[in-house]
């Protein structure tokens, strides 16, 4: 399969706008043979918790879908998820 990433930049940002890899895109990462090792050093994030100030506003869970992978991975290594993918 080939692939053409288009992006506006010429270079990686060192700001990432995400917050972390979500299900479906680790359905993927499981079918290149990645997901196992993503996971290992990466963060489970099973629900979100919502504040204003110290008052909890609501709560979104991630965990009520029917998903081999039913949480969001956030990587506490900060670039690891490009670099490991650039390998592949």
């Amino acid at each position: 399969m080939h692939v053409r990433v288009v992006d506006r930049l010429s270079a990686p940002t060192a700001a990432s706008r995400a917050i972390g890899v979500h299900g479906r895109s680790m359905d993927m990462f499981d079918r290149i043979g990645i997901a196992d090792e993503l996971i290992a050093t990466g963060i489970k994030t099973i629900a979100f918790q919502m504040y204003a100030g110290h008052k909890p506003l609501f709560r979104v869970p991630l965990g009520g879908v029917d998903a081999a992978f039913p949480f969001m991975l956030s990587d506490r290594r900060g670039r690891a998820f490009l670099a490991r993918l650039g390998e592949q």
